[in-house]
């Protein structure tokens, strides 16, 4: 087993907990139970029966940000554990598998019951892209769920230790797998609102980031649940700044 001790010792996972928890509760978006009555709008969320809605805001799942059932505080909880693929050095590959699985619940799709499973073929793709990456587990979310390693981790072990395939991978979050009509990242134009994707704003804009970072921010502030470390968010702030608030438990 390939391992390695990282950074300091102290509480096993911290910032790494509060930044994997919609991983761990992913699979209870995607696997709720039969849809409610269809809200007003004519198309109901799995999640609290409300309509789909749409959003310019939507800024690390922004392929379905015209039409998502995904709440403001579910991408801001998406978005955390983004964060913790950026703090632990993940390759751009892994972190782009990591993006497309957490963005699944983001999916209209998804949220309105419509693809209940993710495809193998995606989590054998999310495992080829990270099994010699370093990773963590903890016993304090659903089970032994696997975290980034982060500084504050004891022991971490590269990925392919821990699960074997992808299918085990997806398995560890809960995942139900197939391969008939299920979630693979891709967009339907139909159903999420847009024309033409490729003209919809990409994640990786600077713009897109700095404007969500500051309404993250200021939300979760709102809510009691961040501070500042460092002065407050400037338009111009590099993408390796993100952690510069820290999100309450």
């Amino acid at each position: 087993m390939t391992a390695r001790r990282c950074g300091r010792a102290g509480s096993r996972l911290g910032a790494a907990l509060t930044a994997l928890a919609a991983l761990a509760a992913l699979a209870a978006l995607v696997l709720g139970d039969a849809a409610r009555a269809d809200a007003a709008a004519g198309e109901s969320c799995l999640d609290g029966g409300v309509a789909a809605w749409r959003s310019g805001g939507l800024a690390l799942c922004s392929r379905f940000a015209r039409k998502t059932c995904c709440s403001r505080e579910q991408a801001a909880a998406l978005y955390a554990s983004w964060v913790g693929t950026q703090r632990a050095g993940f390759a751009p590959r892994c972190a782009e598998m990591f993006e497309t699985v957490m963005c699944m619940p983001c999916d209209p799709e998804v949220g309105l019951g419509r693809k209940r499973i993710i495809c193998k073929s995606t989590c054998d793709a999310w495992f080829d892209a990270c099994k010699d990456e370093f990773f963590a587990t903890t016993s304090a979310v659903a089970g032994d769920t696997l975290v980034p390693c982060l500084q504050d981790a004891v022991v971490c072990s590269q990925l392919a230790d821990f699960v074997p395939s992808g299918t085990a991978l997806c398995a560890t979050y809960g995942l139900s797998l197939g391969e008939d009509f299920c979630y693979d990242g891709s967009v339907d134009p139909e159903a999420v609102g847009v024309k033409d994707v490729s003209k919809s704003s990409s994640p990786s804009s600077s713009r897109s980031f700095a404007n969500f970072r500051r309404k993250l921010y200021r939300y979760l502030q709102s809510q009691g649940k961040a501070f500042m470390r460092l002065p407050p968010f400037q338009q111009g702030l590099a993408l390796n700044d993100i952690s510069i608030f820290c999100i309450r438990a």
